[in-house]
């Protein structure tokens, strides 16, 4: 399953996401039964929905960055659904997993805009082997 992860700073060779972290991802059983266009359009919602999340939290100094957000695979029984306020497609790691990051999506709005628009926020999509770019486009770095 793709799940999506967001990031406070760039993951070193071999992340980890830890047991009990709050990560987004569609149901297997919900995306086997789709066209691909409609499976694209609900990682695209769960990536929305965990930057919208991250930046809920956002204080200080991350309010006026942009949310990475990591795409990374895990087996299918690895993030059960999370009941709660943190969005439909909201999942809950349950042991330790090693991953390969994907694909990086970066808000295009900060964390403080993000939560004032009224639209969903829209992600640039970063190739894992542009992370520092990433994290610098985030960072406000790369405007």
């Amino acid at each position: 399953m793709r799940i999506f992860v967001p990031l406070s700073a760039a993951p070193d060779s071999a992340p980890v996401i830890a047991a009990g972290t709050l990560v987004w991802g569609v149901d297997p059983s919900i995306a086997k039964d789709v066209t691909a266009d409609e499976a694209e359009q609900l990682d695209l919602d769960a990536v929305q929905e965990a930057v919208l999340v991250t930046a809920h939290g956002a204080t200080g100094a991350a309010a006026h960055t942009r949310v990475v957000i990591a795409a990374v695979d895990v087996p299918d029984d690895a993030a059960p659904a999370e009941a709660g306020d943190n969005g439909d497609h909201a999942r809950r790691i349950t042991a330790d997993e090693p991953v390969r990051i994907r694909a990086l999506h970066v808000s295009e709005l900060t964390a403080a805009e993000a939560l004032a628009d009224e639209f969903a926020p829209d992600v640039l999509w970063f190739d894992p082997s542009e992370t520092a770019e990433a994290f610098a486009y985030a960072s406000g770095a790369g405007d």
